[in-house]
């Protein structure tokens, strides 16, 4: 396989794996509020996961404005981008990291002021299972 075909695979690969894993989480993070808004039964809530949406945001626009240029010449990004621009789109992607997770932080407190105004209760029988723990469920009481 020619050289050029491989890197393109590569780019296209973890083009699909970055932007593919961004937005499986943040979907689920979205439809988790969704659920808390809409009053259902059972919510699923995990602060972790929170800062995903916007701390994973750098590395989309990473994703979104060097792989481009990489698949079109066949090179790998770090033989096309200058040391400069590297500097630049390391500093870029680690400034989102603190963002997310003082956003995360945020809407984690008010995820639990609406948790109590909405009659939410921890689950331990439901909680008890859990493989991870990164999501946590609460049960509204009535």
């Amino acid at each position: 396989m020619h050289s050029k075909t491989k890197v393109r695979l590569a780019v296209l690969f973890m083009w699909m794996l970055g932007f593919g894993a961004w937005y499986f989480v943040s979907y689920d993070v979205l439809q988790s509020y969704l659920d808390l808004l809409n009053h259902e039964h059972v919510v699923t809530f995990s602060p972790i996961a929170l800062w995903i949406p916007i701390g994973g945001l750098g590395l989309v626009l990473y994703l979104i404005f060097m792989t481009p240029k990489a698949f079109y010449h066949g090179k790998t990004i770090v033989q096309i981008e200058s040391p400069q621009t590297r500097v630049k789109w390391n500093k870029i992607v680690l400034y989102f990291i603190p963002i997310g997770v003082a956003f995360a932080a945020g809407w984690t407190y008010h995820t639990f002021d609406l948790m109590d105004k909405y009659g939410y209760v921890y689950s331990d029988e439901l909680n008890r299972n859990a493989g991870t723990s990164i999501y946590r469920k609460w049960v509204r009481s009535m």
